[in-house]
């Protein structure tokens, strides 16, 4: 069970995250593991509801799909 006390651990405990890469998550205000588990994304966008070419509305963002051949 992973204990709660690790989440106050620095991002600096994570694999693959050394000085540089900890500074620069500095600069992001993300120090903690909950910091990192708490840092969303300021926009979403649901990419999974595929639109018809037909059904696209002019100005609102829609996700299609299609084959190059």
């Amino acid at each position: 069970m992973f204990a709660v006390t690790a989440l106050s651990a620095t991002v600096s405990t994570l694999p693959g995250v050394g000085p540089k890469k900890a500074e620069a998550l500095g600069r992001l205000d993300i120090r903690t593991l909950t910091d990192v588990l708490f840092h969303l994304p300021s926009r979403y966008e649901d990419r999974t509801r595929i639109t018809p070419i037909a059904k696209l509305v002019h100005g609102v963002d829609g996700q299609i799909e299609g084959r190059v051949t």
